[in-house]
Order: C-alpha cells, then structure tokens, then sequence
C-alpha cells in the first residue's frame, strides 16, 4: 500500500504541474538547396556575371560579324522567339516528322519556355554581351542562330545539358556551331557539372558527325536498339551524346576561373535523380 501511494502522488503531481510532461519541440534545419536549385534560381543578370566566360565575348567562327549574347526565354520579345521556333523548323522539322514523336510547334514552344532554360544567342557585333532593357533583351526580331541549355540532373549527375543548337544555313560550317558548343562546356565547367549532354537525331548525319569530332560519345544514358515481336531490331530515332568534364573546353588563359560561385561539388558528392531531356539538334 505504501508504495502504490507514492505513486498516486506522483501522478497527482503530473497532473498538477503539466510543466513535467511536455518536451521540447523538435527544431528542423532548413534543408539545404543542391547545386542545380541555387544556379537555376539566379535571374539571367545574376548567371551572366557569376559564369559566362569573358573569352566568349569576341566574334564568333570565320567570316562573320557575330558575338554571343546571353538570354532566357522570358527575356525575349514574342517576335523573337517565334524566330527562334522558325529557325528550329527549318533545320529540323524533318527529323522530327520520321521520329516517333514527330512535329509539334506548340509543344515545342512550351518546352522552350521552361524557366530554367538559357540562351545564347548569335547577335551582329558591336552588340554589349548581355542586352537587357527593363529586364527584357532589346534588339531584333531575327536571330542567326541560338543554343538552348539547363544545368539539370541526369542519371544521377548533375550536367549542361543542351537542349537545341540551331543556326541560319549561311552559316554552317564556319566554325559558329562548335565556338557555341564550347561556350556552353565553359559555363558547365565554371558551375561544376560532371557532365556536358545532348540529345541528337540519327537522322541528322551531319550533327552526329560534327559532335563525334567535337568529343561527344554515346552515353550509357543513351536508348537501346528495342526488340520487336516479329523479331526485327527497331533502333530509337535519337541518340544521347555525352562529354566529361575533363573534355570540356578551356578558356583562355587569363579568363579562367575556378568555382567562382562556391557552387561546384566534387564528383563523389554527385548523387541526384535522373530526368530526360527530349531536345534534338539541326
């Protein structure tokens, strides 16, 4: 008896004072932002300053009057980017009739539009590298050409993926396409991806040719050839290309800088979801 009182009364004391019962609440450490959430947040301004490269602000490839100029798609007039989709159509709208996900404008013009999306866009010289007025690029309502690319995540790796590369058949093959390309692996390296990725047409030879010789391979990433019930091979209309980090392009010397963001994370810190990227090139 004695006992079951002392425990009564520490009951009793429980419910007199709850103060004893409560614990103190857990406090949850904000979860840190990856890589890819805090480049993609930057506004275009902000992007531009911490890694386009100084190097990429001459005149591009042979016998041209062209520079390179940095853009989102928000920042494009409507005229302008209805240029771009043109442009797009005439280079590869073939390619996309005899794939399986043939042509679309409209789906197009809202994968273009995706907010983390970025442009380099081929402007005639003496053009400023970033033309921004009231936060929308000034300008014409043509372009010469453009490159479209994200810092994503893909089968587990954090890359630059270049979604379109696109330019006026006046100007192919004078070294325009692959200063662009390079460009792009600049701004990939300055982030610190692992990889540079892109998605190219089978159909379209002549790319696949010109990123073979600019160091592009075929990605483990890439579709397999898909078995039929009839026992005939189907391979997929497109292939995934691919370049390390180490293959990147390097700027010239007195331009490079390391990390200039403190974003950059080594190669085993790289662990992320993979998502597919549908772009292909002309």
């Amino acid at each position: 008896m004695p006992s079951h009182k002392r425990l009564h009364s520490r009951s009793e004391a429980k419910l007199s004072n709850p103060a004893i019962v409560k614990r103190p609440k857990r406090t949850l450490k904000p979860k840190e932002k990856s890589v890819i959430e805090r480049v993609n947040a930057l506004s275009v301004a902000q992007f531009y300053d911490q890694f386009f490269p100084p190097s990429a602000a001459g005149t591009v490839g042979s016998s041209t009057n062209l520079r390179i100029t940095l853009s989102a798609w928000k920042e494009m007039p409507p005229p302008f980017r209805e240029a771009c989709v043109d442009l797009l159509e005439l280079t590869s709208r073939d390619h996309y009739h005899r794939s399986e996900k043939g042509w679309s404008r409209a789906k197009k013009l809202k994968e273009m539009g995706h907010p983390a999306m970025k442009y380099l866009l081929l402007h005639p010289a003496p053009a400023a590298p970033l033309i921004l007025k009231e936060d929308k690029l000034a300008g014409g309502e043509q372009t010469d050409g453009f490159l479209s690319f994200m810092i994503t995540e893909e089968d587990r790796f954090e890359v630059i993926y270049c979604y379109e590369l696109h330019l006026q058949p006046s100007l192919q093959g004078k070294g325009v396409g692959r200063r662009m390309m390079e460009v792009m692996e600049m701004i990939g390296s300055r982030v610190g991806v692992e990889k540079a990725m892109l998605t190219v047409f089978r159909s379209n030879d002549r790319a696949v040719k010109a990123y073979e010789r600019w160091g592009y391979r075929v990605d483990d990433f890439s579709p397999e050839p898909r078995k039929l019930r009839d026992g005939t091979v189907k391979e997929p209309s497109y292939v995934i290309l691919s370049k390390e980090r180490e293959g990147f392009a390097r700027e010239e010397k007195g331009h490079e800088q390391n990390d200039p963001g403190g974003l950059s994370k080594s190669a085993d810190e790289n662990g992320t979801d993979n998502k597919t990227a549908s772009a292909q090139h002309g």
